[in-house]
């Protein structure tokens, strides 16, 4: 699930830590940040503007937003804003050695049903909840991994990639086993958050507690 950036408590939260991030990044290092476009949210009868809540964040942190960096002799943006669609489209950004995924697009299960029953060209194609989920989850990581590779690990150097640090928000760790089959060198780090408690922390932490429980007398 994207989060929408609001002020609710938990967006603002997650906000920080993308600021957090930034600030940790070092300053002669650019940085592509993926986000979304602004909308207008119905519940709320107003314009989500994702890259301004973003900036004004980062200033707050003491980060100068239009600061430039030089590659090759030339001034270039060290901040790099895209938003969702461009990640199969650009390739100017492959001086940037980090990227941040400030949220991923999702396609909802209507569109993909729709996709999938023009893709096999029956409309009465059995489409289940399983078959919906692995799509999604395909198209996710492809849509992740096209974003990775704006970075600077599109650039080829002795027959290797050139190294690039990637920091991803998402609730299903699935996507670790789908990105590694294209992408077998990838090293997975956690993300040590410093506002907020991530997903794949509390879920690490059931397991361990899941399985002392399990070893116990009355599990037996």
């Amino acid at each position: 699930k994207a989060f929408a950036f609001t002020k609710q408590k938990d967006d603002i939260k997650l906000i920080d830590e993308i600021a957090e991030v930034v600030r940790n990044v070092p300053e002669e290092e650019g940085i592509i940040l993926f986000t979304f476009k602004p909308r207008y949210d119905l519940s709320r009868k107003r314009f989500v503007n994702f890259r301004k809540f973003l900036q004004e964040k980062l200033e707050e942190f003491g980060i100068d937003v239009r600061r430039t960096i030089s590659v090759n002799g030339v001034e270039r943006p060290r901040l790099v804003w895209m938003t969702h669609g461009n990640e199969t489209s650009v390739s100017r950004y492959s001086y940037c050695s980090n990227v941040i995924f400030c949220g991923v697009l999702h396609r909802g299960y209507v569109d993909l049903a729709s996709a999938i029953a023009g893709q096999a060209d029956d409309l009465y194609v059995d489409i289940n909840a399983d078959l919906l989920h692995s799509v999604n989850l395909g198209e996710i990581c492809y849509s992740l991994h096209q974003g990775i590779c704006r970075s600077s690990c599109r650039i080829v150097d002795s027959r290797q990639t050139k190294p690039a640090n990637v920091w991803l928000i998402h609730k299903d760790l699935k996507i670790r086993d789908q990105l590694e089959k294209v992408m077998p060198d990838v090293r997975w780090k956690d993300w040590r958050t410093k506002y907020m408690v991530s997903d794949s922390k509390i879920e690490k932490l059931a397991q361990r507690i899941l399985e002392y429980l399990k070893s116990q007398s009355a599990w037996k």
